[in-house]
């Protein structure tokens, strides 16, 4: 397989200021003069093709801490505990319990990608498979590492390098992967979503999983298309990707649909048949582009997507009313089918939706109304019998199921509306709740989150541009460059730090060194916690770790200028299903953040997405 090489970059803020400078020379950085009626064809091709570099990220992400003159003296160390070595099966240090008891064995782990700007020519992809956490034999393991179970292996991701998986959807064609722009995965309650879904420059998408649930499959958008950002919806439905179009000058927004089957018969976690665009464990096994819309923006810089189903359905009801998994309820069968229609069921069939894009040097956010897509292609699976039958025939086909935008237009994804922002737009988070909480958030570079009221765009309802507005304001660090949310406590249903997707938002201030979590409140919200540390030097990117059995609070922080992937640790860690014990943060139990350790990708680090091995 042939892959693309970034050139070679250093770890050097300097250097790399120093590339941005040289790269964008020939163009204005003023902000009057990079609106869309200003922004030059020329320069906006040498962009897109520099999204993945150096310039490219500055670009996207806007001013570190540095340029802010914020000092890098003066903050906290939070302390780091001792590791103990973990003897069998695999050798391996851990720093939170002991001693090792193969009797208290509920295990856990978090697995997932990170994105970055390989330091060396000799390194391809920019994209490594690692574990953030683990939990085994009454211990507790949150130093960021390449997996065990991959014996050392993980750089790159394998799933990109192995035939078997991923890589092998470009063996044959001699595409390369190219360079790494963005990942994306599932966000929702119960949180099954196995895979990351992964942008390279040169329009490959393609799919990076866990040890237990590897990435299958991947696809290719046209040559004029360069990828800025990608979101998935809910239940791994739809994956939207904004792109830049160096044909046109133009941007889109391009739809996937997302199916997943059975990897194995009995691994019911799956469907046992393939439904592209309904709710799926987030292990694609199908990955069709159905089209783009043009987007009323040349630049965007930022998306998130959401359906009106904020509960993963995994755990589904029978017709005789028993729990059951995906695979254990083909939709082949009317009864099962009906479940969906009028039954226990029906709640998990997301029935409308909305995306939310910014364009951080244009100043402008655009909302999209998703409905007809989840009416026309979710919805049909849910019709009458005929509508049903219909979609059976899968195929990459523009009439096969689903079909193509220009075989069905009336699936197209509409713009509803465009709203000018007097700061530039960093990063957008649509709120995962659906109707009940019809709330989307926009960061902007001086430090607010600003909050929207989307109306019918969250629901079912219809949605007009007069339903959305801003409704309020929150105040967080300089050029907060992510928001993310936090995950479920499993295991317990009293966690210790009352936090949910529904009421918290976690923002990484890339102007400040800080993260913070923001607790929500109707069309307000306050941070209520703040993290500040020596080793942060330039975090644009943060992920919440899942929990399964072991209650524990774990962030991953993704810091571009120290070349490192960050975890730390701001609450307890209960061995709920391991024995029952509990132990605080830092050495007396009581101090507010503890530092996990770090991983080094041999590169800039600008992303992260992880979840729950199952």
């Amino acid at each position: 397989m042939t892959q693309m090489t970034a050139p070679e970059r250093t770890l050097l803020p300097i250097c790399a200021l120093m590339l941005v400078a040289a790269v964008l020379s020939t163009r204005p950085l003023a902000d009057t003069d990079l609106r869309s009626d200003k922004f030059p064809d020329a320069n906006y091709r040498r962009m897109a093709a520099e999204l993945a570099t150096t310039a490219g990220i500055e670009y996207r992400f806007g001013p570190s801490a540095d340029e802010y003159g914020v000092p890098s003296t003066e903050r906290p160390t939070a302390v780091q505990p001792s590791s103990k070595v973990f003897v069998h099966p695999a050798p391996r240090n851990y720093q939170v319990g002991g001693p090792q008891d193969p009797s208290k064995n509920d295990y856990s782990a978090n697995q997932g990608q990170v994105g970055y700007i390989p330091a060396s020519t000799r390194a391809t992809l920019g994209v490594d498979h690692v574990q953030t956490l683990l939990a085994d034999q009454n211990t507790y393991t949150e130093e960021p590492q390449l997996g065990w179970q991959y014996y050392g292996a993980g750089h790159p991701e394998l799933d990109f390098v192995d035939s078997q998986y991923s890589g092998r959807c470009f063996a044959k064609s001699g595409v390369g992967f190219g360079r790494f722009v963005a990942q994306a995965r599932a966000y929702s309650h119960g949180e099954a979503t196995a895979n990351s879904l992964v942008a390279f420059d040169n329009g490959v998408i393609a799919a990076a999983g866990t040890n237990t649930a590897r990435g299958r499959a991947c696809t290719q958008l046209p040559s004029s298309l360069h990828p800025s950002a990608i979101s998935l919806t809910n239940g791994n439905e739809f994956a939207l990707v904004t792109a830049w179009n160096t044909d046109t000058s133009r941007a889109e927004l391009v739809v996937l649909a997302l199916g997943g089957r059975q990897p194995e018969p009995s691994w019911d976690y799956e469907w046992s048949e393939l439904y592209p665009g309904m709710s799926n464990y987030g292990m694609p096994s199908f990955i069709k582009v159905l089209g783009s819309i043009p987007l009323p923006v040349r630049e965007p810089t930022s998306v998130s997507a959401v359906s009106d189903v904020s509960a993963a359905s995994v755990q589904l009801t029978s017709a005789d009313g028993r729990g059951v998994l995906r695979g254990q309820l083909p939709l082949s069968s009317e009864r099962n089918r009906q479940t969906f229609i009028q039954g226990a069921n029906s709640k998990f069939v997301p029935r409308a939706g909305y995306a939310v894009i910014a364009s951080k040097f244009e100043k402008e956010v655009v909302f999209v109304d998703l409905q007809p897509l989840f009416e026309r292609v979710t919805g049909a699976y849910f019709g009458n019998r005929a509508q049903f039958e219909a979609t059976r025939h899968t195929g990459q086909g523009s009439t096969d199921w689903p079909p193509a935008f220009d075989a069905n237009p009336t699936e197209r994804p509409r713009v509803v509306t465009t709203v000018p922002m007097a700061e530039p737009p960093t990063a957008v988070a649509a709120q995962l709740s659906g109707a009940a909480t019809p709330r989307a958030y926009v960061a902007t570079q001086e430090g607010v989150l600003h909050v929207f009221d989307v109306g019918g765009l969250a629901s079912a309802a219809p949605a007009s541009a007069t339903d959305v507005r801003q409704v309020g304001e929150i105040g967080v660090g300089r050029n907060p460059t992510g928001i993310t949310y936090v995950k479920d406590r499993s295991g317990t249903s009293d966690p210790v730090i009352p936090q949910s997707l529904d009421d918290t938002l976690i923002v990484t201030c890339r102007g400040d060194r800080e993260v913070v979590w923001v607790t929500l409140s109707g069309n307000s919200g306050s941070v209520t916690r703040t993290l500040r540390d020596s080793r942060l030097v330039d975090p644009i990117a943060a992920e919440d770790n899942n929990n399964h059995g072991t209650e524990s609070y774990l962030l991953s922080v993704a810091d571009y200028g120290a070349g490192r992937l960050f975890n730390y640790r701001y609450g307890p860690v209960i061995f709920h299903t391991n024995g029952g014990a509990r132990y605080g943060v830092g050495p007396r139990g009581k101090d507010e953040f503890e530092f996990g350790g770090a991983y080094d990708p041999h590169g800039l680090p600008f992303s992260i997405s992880v979840t729950n091995v199952t």
